[in-house]
């Protein structure tokens, strides 16, 4: 019984000791560690148990044998070989189970360490996303674009507010939006090595998320529904994809058969950040602007960050400022730590709740609640 309480103790130290060293960028990884109690119930009933029978049995048996004959028997023993009975069995097998259960351990702690090492290429804090629903909201669809972009001002100018910025997709959020490329010049790629992550923001992300530009200029208002489409890209596109500077050149989306797509001219190149994992290598990116998104949108995130403190201090005055804007839309709050966490810490990925519709661009989103229209 000693020895248990004692390791219940020692598993207690060494959680939260292996909480605190693997935390990473600054902020604390969260973990629960607690006791569940009926586990501990069952555990505790299932050790008693098989201490009762393995301590009852050999004294039962002990019963049944005289002493002097219990005294040859150890003489036969000492001088003669020893025999090979089922404490030895139990021994082997109990020393068996606990090198699965350290290697296995080993295994975890290697795991977690390198998923709180991946550089994200982007600052988590202190950053909250907005998920704003316009299902409710009396606008036309075909105005939601311009209605979004209101919002996204008006939070802006919140007080604690530092950046604000629209966006179809949160990193690590397990929402994905790919679209297929046509082949680059000069080259002969399968369909396979011409998928691309997409994700649709206005002017500010990089600057929200901290991602850095490396070269060309971030989208402004004039990248708008009525000027040429451009979008940026990270550094894995470039290198996959694209040969001698890539500021200027022409991507096109693969067409459908007697269909043509608009050119998009890049117009910038980011640095590398995850996207969808933390396990897997980071994908070919190309970031649109959300002003020149021309399917209607019914939800969209406004990830917004703070000058200082926590980002949750500022939802009321966001609640207020959006609803000054449009009472009728439905908001829901999460902080982006939050959501890195939980990708850290899951192995799990849901299945795409919802493909859209295919279009010209031959594209295809997964979300939670995109809610568009063809």
């Amino acid at each position: 019984m000693s020895g248990a309480l004692l390791g219940l103790a020692f598993a207690q130290w060494a959680a939260r000791l292996l909480v605190r060293e693997l935390s990473f960028y600054g902020s604390r990884i969260t973990l629960d560690v607690g006791i569940d109690w009926h586990i501990m119930a069952f555990t505790g009933a299932v050790a008693l148990t098989t201490a009762f029978l393995f301590g009852i049995v050999p004294a039962l048996r002990s019963t049944r044998v005289q002493p002097h004959d219990a005294m040859k028997e150890q003489g036969r023993s000492i001088v003669g070989e020893s025999r090979f009975g089922i404490a030895s069995l139990l021994v082997a097998a109990q020393v068996a189970l606990s090198l699965v259960l350290v290697v296995g351990a080993a295994l975890f702690v290697r795991t977690f360490a390198s998923l709180a090492s991946v550089r994200l290429g982007f600052e988590p804090d202190p950053i909250m996303v907005v998920n704003v629903s316009a299902k409710r909201s009396s606008v036309e669809p075909k105005e939601r674009s311009a209605l979004f972009e209101r919002m996204r001002e008006s939070v802006l100018a919140v007080p604690g507010v530092q950046h604000a910025a629209l966006q179809s997709i949160t990193p690590l959020s397990n929402s994905e939006w790919d679209t297929l490329i046509a082949n680059p010049p000069g080259r002969s790629l399968p369909e396979s090595e011409r998928d691309v992550h997409m994700n649709a923001i206005s002017p500010g992300w990089f600057a929200t998320y901290g991602t850095p530009i490396l070269a060309g200029r971030d989208f402004t208002l004039q990248d708008n529904a009525s000027a040429p489409q451009v979008v940026l890209v990270n550094e894995t596109f470039v290198k996959k994809y694209l040969s001698g500077d890539p500021i200027g050149q022409i991507v096109r989306n693969e067409p459908s058969p007697g269909e043509d797509t608009p050119p998009m001219q890049i117009i910038g190149v980011v640095r590398d950040a995850v996207y969808d994992s933390l396990r897997d290598a980071i994908p070919p990116t190309m970031y649109a602007a959300a002003l020149q998104e021309k399917r209607t949108q019914a939800a969209m995130e406004i990830a917004v960050r703070a000058v200082s403190g926590s980002p949750a201090l500022l939802t009321r005055g966001i609640v207020d400022a959006i609803g000054r804007v449009d009472r009728d839309v439905t908001l829901t709050f999460s902080p982006l730590r939050e959501t890195v966490r939980e990708s850290a810490t899951s192995r799990s990925r849901s299945a795409c709740s919802r493909c859209c519709p295919a279009s010209s661009a031959r594209w295809r989103c997964c979300s939670r609640d995109w809610g568009f229209t063809a």
